[in-house]
């Protein structure tokens, strides 16, 4: 046991010396398994994702093209601060990029969220929901997602952000929740012959050290914390689904459990379930919009030529996934399932 505790710390402080490491090495590139990735500040490309015919326009050069056209918002990887490994994870830096690319674009008359995500932070995840939600608002878009193939947690409270929902006939849609973890070392501790030292200036500065055990009186209060995240996210859903789903019903299904397609929409957490190029028609026909294209603003060299390559990405470990996130460093809050990572 205490050797499979000393080579998890030894890995994680492995990854982020890498890292680090690698981001030096190549300046504006981060290079995971010889595979460039691209810089939070890379310029955004606006690629053509359907009907594939309709070419690519280049960086940015399309903006204002003729006819209509759906700007579709990447939800990949876990939602957090992004950084380094930003293909990896969706960040509200990169959603409001996109949305600002996006108010120069006077043809855009709805948006699609292409939800592909475990969830992630509390934060994170309620603002790009914000964001779409204000932005549509303020622009008076219509707007729907699409779960392609995980819409958990965060992914699913952005999703809450759209009028109509559909999932792939194979996605997995839920883990509605909050979850808050991290590690706890004093046995580690005690049996390495090792003592930590602190002086604090209350009870209470120490609180969710992994050094000392957590007191009852201090789980009682983080519990209450999450209590209260909980409630705002069956708010959230409750504003985008209440007219489809009861309060009862809601935290019924509330309850941390995934859901295949076809149960989701029996559930009413999603309104249908089909294929990407079905939904887009029926996006055509609901906002009268003919054949509008498809249109995403991604950092430029992202290989997405397609609908079904917009989640190209690197493989990168869920070790590394956390780190970007700094679910390794600390506990946080996180609309996210874990088994999704």
């Amino acid at each position: 046991m205490v050797r499979v505790f000393v080579s998890l710390f030894c890995r994680l402080s492995i990854v982020g010396i890498a890292t680090l490491l690698s981001a030096c090495l190549v300046f504006n590139d981060v290079y995971v398994g010889g595979v460039p990735l691209a810089s939070p500040d890379a310029p955004l490309e606006e690629v053509v994702l359907y009907p594939t015919d309709a070419g690519q326009q280049g960086c940015l050069g399309g903006i204002g093209a003729e006819g209509p056209r759906i700007l579709l918002i990447p939800i990949e990887g876990v939602i957090g601060d992004g950084g380094i490994l930003e293909r990896d994870v969706t960040s509200p830096a990169y959603v409001r990029r996109v949305l600002d690319t996006a108010a120069q674009d006077s043809s855009i008359r709805a948006i699609l969220i292409h939800v592909n995500s475990p969830g992630g932070t509390v934060s994170a995840s309620d603002l790009i929901y914000h964001m779409i939600s204000e932005y549509s608002s303020r622009r008076n878009l219509p707007v729907y997602a699409h779960v392609a193939d995980l819409g958990a947690s965060g992914g699913y409270y952005i999703a809450m952000a759209a009028r109509n929902i559909n999932a792939q006939p194979t996605a997995i849609v839920g883990s509605i929740g909050v979850i808050m973890g991290g590690f706890e070392l004093s046995g580690l501790m005690e049996k390495l012959g090792i003592t930590y030292n602190t002086i604090r200036s209350g009870e209470n500065k120490d609180t969710l050290s992994p050094f000392r055990p957590m007191r009852e009186d201090e789980r009682a209060r983080l519990e209450a914390q999450i209590e209260r995240t909980y409630e705002g996210f069956l708010s959230i859903v409750s504003n985008g689904r209440g007219d489809r789903l009861s309060g009862d019903e809601l935290r019924n299904l509330a309850d941390g459990r995934v859901f295949d397609a076809e149960q989701s929409r029996q559930y009413r957490l999603v309104d249908s379930v089909g294929y990407i190029e079905d939904y887009i028609d029926t996006i055509r026909r609901e906002a009268g919009i003919g054949n509008a294209s498809v249109v995403a603003y991604l950092p430029e060299g992202t290989p997405a030529h397609n609908l079904y390559d917009i989640g190209s990405r690197p493989a990168v470990s869920a070790l590394s996934r956390l780190e970007a996130m700094g679910l390794v460093s600390g506990y946080r809050l996180f609309y996210i399932w874990e088994a999704g990572l």
